[in-house]
């Protein structure tokens, strides 16, 4: 009214009241019609924004469905794929398997996972923190049981035995100590030392190379018993050391080889670096570039190994809360979050008791944890198998992933609105953890 007031205002100047208020009705049946347009025209464009909403809203609702229902099955094989990943890029490990190769290998990676920033790491926990796979050991060598059980009489010749000069030809009181030995009721550790300080006598005289095959071939047999010298040394890596001490002495690949695995990885300690740098100065002598290949597939499963160590110190109180099947949860190692996922397990044990017809049980507990960044990378993959069903999303929005209420986008992204979100869980063969798929609007000028 004000507009059509000053309108009429300055028409009106000179003209009688009557005139004017005739201006001012006539102007105001004009005005009248564009203001009822204009009000039409919002409130259908505000019902057109509405129902465009809506359409995008049901639209993003099952494109969520959808995916959660595609996820909850391509989901657990990345997973399980990533759990076997260190096996399978160490060609060694198939001979357990008959030589077997999974499906997709290729070369010496696994192909799905060639861009994977790492292989989580899997290990099995014992309630005393004794880890099962990979082997666990002691920060320093350990007195050795066998030797703190001998009688009086037997550690008085082992001493004996030890105090003997290798280069001496006289055999005779080397084998008067060493029949204490040789009595039954003798441990198969003691027995096993003094064959190895018989060995130290015996190689003296020989030549190297026949020496060096000597050592090796001890090394070898006592792999399968697993001896350790008095101070808890792994007999095994005394005779290969003795073996690599000889200069001009060649060995056999596969035996050093099949020595190297056993030391490393199924009876490892604090000197296994030692035994693997000693492989390396084989291969230094001319042993073939197929040995360089081994030494340095060995050194990447150690280190591998060693990170499992590690994480499993660092996990034990948080796991060995796990009861009555499973937890999970984000856990921050190092100023880094990594997703964790502990399963109890039983185990049967002969009873203490019994004559081993009954067991008791014994609580394992089974950890998978996977730092953020390859959750990242897997939910990525996941959604790269997807891509279809994502590209049925409304235009403007955008899908995030959420795992165990964490999510997994980048953090540099905007905040967007929620248009729709679905929770679900992964397959019955897979982990029970809690997922979500959220459609989210990125950028609403596009709707």
């Amino acid at each position: 009214m004000r507009i059509i007031d000053a309108i009429a205002g300055k028409a009106s100047k000179g003209q009688p009241m009557a005139g004017v208020k005739s201006l001012r009705l006539q102007l105001a049946l004009i005005m009248l019609p564009v203001v009822a347009l204009a009000v039409v025209g919002i409130v259908g464009l505000r019902r057109d924004r509405e129902a465009v909403e809506e359409e995008a809203r049901a639209r993003a609702g099952r494109t969520a469905g959808e995916l959660a229902a595609r996820l909850s099955e391509t989901w657990p094989t990345l997973l399980r794929q990533l759990d076997d990943f260190p096996a399978y890029r160490w060609p060694e490990a198939f001979a357990s398997n008959q030589g077997i190769r999974p499906p997709g290998f290729r070369g010496e990676l696994y192909d799905p996972l060639d861009a994977a920033p790492g292989p989580s790491l899997v290990f099995e926990q014992g309630m005393d923190g004794e880890l099962g796979k990979p082997v666990s050991y002691p920060p320093s060598p350990l007195p050795a049981p066998w030797f703190a059980a001998l009688a009086p009489v037997s550690r008085a010749a082992f001493d004996q035995l030890r105090g003997l000069d290798p280069g001496d030809a006289d055999t005779a009181a080397f084998e008067r100590a060493a029949s204490e030995f040789r009595r039954p009721g003798a441990s198969r550790e003691a027995r096993a030392n003094v064959e190895f300080l018989g060995l130290r006598r015996a190689t003296a005289a020989m030549e190297q190379s026949t020496a060096a095959g000597r050592w090796l071939e001890f090394a070898d047999a006592t792999n399968i018993n697993r001896c350790v010298s008095e101070a808890g040394v792994p007999l095994a890596g005394l005779a290969f050391s003795a073996a690599c001490g000889v200069e001009s002495g060649r060995l056999d690949a596969e035996t050093w080889h099949r020595v190297v695995r056993h030391l490393a990885f199924e009876q490892p300690s604090i000197l296994s670096p030692l035994f693997i740098r000693q492989g390396e100065q084989i291969v230094a002598r001319g042993n073939g570039t197929n040995d360089t290949r081994f030494i340095e597939q060995v050194r990447g499963r150690w280190a591998h190994e060693e990170s499992v160590r590690a994480l499993a110190a660092r996990l034990h109180g948080w796991a060995m809360q796990t009861t009555g099947g499973a937890r999970f949860g984000w856990v921050d190692i190092g100023g880094a979050p990594w997703f964790v996922e502990a399963s109890a397990k039983e185990t049967g044990v002969p009873s203490p008791e019994s004559t081993g017809t009954r067991s008791q049980s014994m609580s394992r507990v089974v950890v998978h944890a996977y730092p953020r960044s390859l959750m990242q990378w897997i939910s990525r993959r996941a959604m790269e198998q997807s891509s279809v069903l994502a590209g049925m999303r409304p235009v403007g929005t955008r899908i995030e992933l959420e795992l165990a209420g964490r999510a997994l986008g980048e953090s540099y992204l905007p905040a967007g609105k929620i248009m729709a979100r679905t929770a679900a869980t992964p397959g019955p063969t897979a982990s029970h953890v809690p997922f979500a798929v959220s459609v989210v609007l990125a950028d609403p000028d596009s709707l």
